[in-house]
């Protein structure tokens, strides 16, 4: 995805699947080779968050706010991140799938989303009035 964007849209939703129901494999709480591998895996994808291009984020938006309470916490904080990181940068595109979220019956995504939405906010506010 570095590279380009011309699969994009097979890539990105195809890329957080596997490594969204790898996490959810039971190996990947125990000790070992599978465990391990993962957590590098999950290293990958929290370092990619810089070098991909936020909008090719949003191919894949709704799945990722969907998963935002992911079981594993690694996992949690990556998406998390992922998810402040288009609001703050594309918040009209993001807006539908994050209203959702809030409007969600599971309290803990109403929190999540809630954090996220008032890290944005005063990200945002703080662009505003040192650009003014």
């Amino acid at each position: 995805m570095q590279r380009g964007v011309k699969y994009i849209y097979q890539t990105m939703p195809r890329l957080l699947t596997v490594w969204l129901d790898l996490g959810d494999k039971p190996e990947v709480k125990k000790k070992g080779q599978v465990a391990h591998n993962f957590q590098l895996i999950t290293k990958l994808m929290d370092r990619s968050r810089g070098k991909i291009m936020t909008y090719q984020f949003l191919t894949a938006f709704p799945q990722i706010v969907s998963r935002i309470t992911h079981q594993n916490s690694d996992v949690r904080e990556v998406l998390i991140k992922i998810v402040y990181r288009v609001v703050r940068d594309y918040p009209a595109q993001a807006l539908w799938p994050i209203v959702g979220a809030m409007l969600s019956k599971r309290k803990d995504r109403q929190e999540v989303t809630d954090t996220i939405l008032k890290r944005a906010v005063v990200s945002f506010t703080t662009v505003c009035f040192t650009n003014s």
